[in-house]
Formats: C-alpha cells, sequence, structure tokens
C-alpha cells in the first residue's frame, strides 16, 4: 500500500508543474500587478512634477469695433491684448523641489507595500513546505503502525500478545489517521494561500519546490531597531515632510508671481502700445499668511506622527526579535530532545523484538519521538512566521 501511494504521488509529480522559491519571487517580482503600478506611479508621479513648475499658457485677446463720433467721425477701432504669468525664480525652486519630494514620498509608500505583499509570499512558501514536512512525517508513522498492526494480530492469533495490545494499537493507529488529516489540511491550506495571493501574476504551478537549505533557521546578529530608521514608510514620511519644507521656503519671497501684460490698439487711426506689469497685493489678505502657517503647522503635525511611527516600530521589533530568539532556542532545546527520543526508541524496539520491554512502552516511545518531531517543525514554522513579520515591521530589504 505505501508503494503504491508513493509511486502514485511520484508519477503525480512527474506531470505536475513545479516551481521553487526564487522562480516564484522573480516572476512575482516582474509581473504581480503591485510591481507594474509602482511602475507607472513613478512614470505619473514624473509628470506630475513637470506639470508644478510649468506655467499657464498666455492668454491672448482681440476685438473690434465700429465708432462714430459726435462731430461725425467714424470708423473702426481694434484691440489686441497679450498676457503671460511668470512664477518667481523662488517659488519655482520651491514647488519643483516640493513636488519631486512628493514623488519620492508615494513611491517609498508603495515600494513598503510591495515589501510587505513580498514576505508574505515568502512565508507561506516556508510554511507549506514545513506543512509538507509535518504530512510526511504523519504519514510515514500511519503506515509503520498499519505495518505494525498486521504483525501483532498474526501474534495474536498464535497467542504472542494479549488482546490488550491489539486495542492499545487500534487505538495509536486511529488517533495516527486524524493527525494526518489534520496536517493535509494545514498543508493544503497554506498551498492554497500562496497561490491565492500570486493567482495574479503570470506564475502558474501545481507544486512547489522545497529545497532543504531554504527552511535553514539560522541566529539573528543584527540590531532591528537601527534598520527601523531606513524602513520605507519612515523614509516616506521624512520625504513627505521635505516636499512640506520645500513648500514653506517658496513663501520667503514677497511675492510668488507677476503677470505681463502687452496691449495694442486702433482706436480711429490712433495708434496705441500699452506694456503693463501686475503683482498680487498680498498684505491687502491674509491669505498668504495663514496658508505659511497651514504648512508649518501641517510639518509640526507630520513631524510627530513621525516620532511615534518610530517608537511603535521600535517597540514592536524588539518584542519581536525577543520572541524570535526564544523560538530559536526552544527549536535548539527541542532538536536535543528529538535526538535523545530517536535514539531511545532505536533501543526500546529492540528492547521490545527481546521481550523485555512492553508494546504499550515502544508505542509511547515512538509517539514522543513523532510529537517532539512535530514540535521541532512547528518551532521552524513560528521562526519563519516572527521572522517575516519582524521583516515587514523593520521594513528589510534585503534578500532572505
Amino acid at each position: 500500500m505505501r508503494i503504491i501511494m508513493i509511486l502514485s504521488f511520484l508519477f503525480s509529480l512527474a506531470f505536475a508543474k513545479v516551481a521553487g522559491l526564487k522562480e516564484i519571487m522573480e516572476k512575482f517580482e516582474k509581473t504581480h500587478p503591485a510591481a507594474v503600478a509602482i511602475q507607472k506611479e513613478i512614470k505619473l508621479l514624473q509628470t506630475k512634477t513637470k506639470l508644478s513648475i510649468v506655467r499657464d499658457p498666455a492668454e491672448f485677446r482681440a476685438s473690434s469695433a465700429y465708432a462714430e463720433e459726435n462731430s461725425g467721425i467714424s470708423g473702426k477701432e481694434y484691440y489686441f491684448e497679450l498676457n503671460q504669468q511668470f512664477l518667481v525664480p523662488n517659488v519655482k525652486k520651491s514647488l519643483k523641489n516640493s513636488a519631486l519630494s512628493g514623488v519620492e514620498a508615494r513611491i517609498l509608500n508603495l515600494k513598503f507595500d510591495f515589501l510587505k505583499l513580498k514576505y508574505s509570499i515568502k512565508n507561506l512558501y516556508k510554511q507549506t513546505c514545513l506543512n509538507r514536512k509535518i504530512y510526511k512525517l504523519r504519514t510515514e508513522n500511519l503506515f509503520e503502525l498499519e505495518g505494525f498492526y498486521k504483525k501483532m494480530q498474526k501474534a495474536y492469533k498464535l497467542g504472542e500478545v494479549s488482546k490488550k495490545d491489539i486495542l492499545a494499537l487500534e487505538m495509536e493507529k486511529r488517533k495516527a489517521f486524524v493527525e494526518v488529516q489534520s496536517a493535509k489540511n494545514d498543508m493544503t491550506e497554506s498551498f492554497l494561500n500562496l497561490k491565492k495571493l500570486l493567482s495574479s501574476t503570470e506564475i502558474e504551478f501545481d507544486e512547489i519546490l522545497c529545497e532543504e537549505g531554504s527552511i535553514k533557521i539560522e541566529d539573528i546578529n543584527y540590531e532591528p531597531e537601527k534598520i527601523v530608521e531606513n524602513s520605507p514608510d519612515i523614509l516616506s514620511y521624512k520625504a513627505y515632510i521635505k516636499k512640506l519644507q520645500a513648500r514653506l521656503r517658496g513663501y520667503e519671497s514677497t511675492i510668488e508671481r507677476f503677470d505681463v501684460s502687452m496691449e495694442y490698439s486702433d482706436e480711429l487711426g490712433t495708434k496705441r502700445y500699452l506694456v503693463g506689469v501686475g503683482i498680487p497685493l498680498n498684505f491687502s489678505s491674509s491669505k498668504r499668511q495663514l496658508e505659511k502657517k497651514a504648512i508649518m503647522e501641517s510639518i509640526s503635525l507630520k513631524r510627530t506622527e513621525l516620532e511615534n511611527l518610530v517608537a511603535s516600530k521600535k517597540a514592536a521589533a524588539m518584542q519581536l526579535l525577543t520572541r524570535l530568539k526564544n523560538v530559536v532556542n526552544n527549536y535548539k532545546t527541542t532538536k536535543k530532545l528529538e535526538d535523545g527520543a530517536r535514539e531511545l526508541t532505536s533501543l526500546t524496539l529492540k528492547s521490545y523484538l527481546a521481550g523485555e520491554s512492553s508494546l504499550l512502552e515502544l508505542l509511547i516511545s515512538k509517539r514522543e519521538l513523532i510529537n517532539l518531531q512535530i514540535e521541532t517543525l512547528n518551532f521552524k514554522k513560528r521562526y519563519f512566521e516572527t521572522l517575516f513579520e519582524l521583516y515587514k515591521t523593520i521594513g528589510f530589504r534585503e534578500d532572505i
């Protein structure tokens, strides 16, 4: 039965589309709508930056009239006027810098969202691989129990074992069957969640390739609270503050714009040429001062929000780091217990075959080994779950 299931599994893999983590991430970074959106957003925001400093088109006016004076002189009159608005150089520079910083802030926010999605995919990949290992362990344990049960049935018929031993083995077998189904459900759920996150990319696969090195536990030897300062969302906040500061510098000028107009008129043969300059009288209204005040208050608010964000991210990072270190320590301890349980199970089996230990002792030993193996894998699952949550929090951007 076991050979048939293994062959069936290998046969299905032969015709299944299999994808490894490297292939998945390459396709994700190239074809996911979020990645495409970032590139389009960059182009759009760059265009908006240029738009922010382009002056409005010149305005041309023309009119004509027929006039008749009391003296009896009559004729046509013509009027032509050209107006153009110009920004003061300092204001123009501040608008450009403000727009550029705004573009940077927006793009950094998009990249941060993309980064979090990336780590969610990596986490689900690793969870699926580990769930597959758990499922394999549970299945192998069930196969061993079934084979052992058949041998014990023959021994029972020969009067070599008691009915109690058979009942204990049947109970253990039922437990193992339930655990296999539970492990299979966990494996299927994490795999489907992974496919769901990748459903909008161009990659297609029926199975994932789990490289052994991709689920290795390593000690964390960096200080995440320092990395927080370079997190994309923190940098986005800083860029937004720079945007407001650049806009504020535009208010250092007494005026921000002026109009130049040129006029030509022909009134019954009398030609006139006029050139005029218009500037806003800012002292006549408090609007400009209120605008400046609003920007200064926005800068103060954003700085306070940034300080709160940095503090909360550092606190969250330290909490996650502590949890991660605990998981690593528990993993190492459990791994040692697993090695000891494996050796004990081997000795108990030899002792049972020699008639020195009971079947119950052997079953207890085997179950203890399986439980420790599963616990070791569960610590690995918690390790990657916590690790990627930490990376999301601190905005870690190195490939892992």
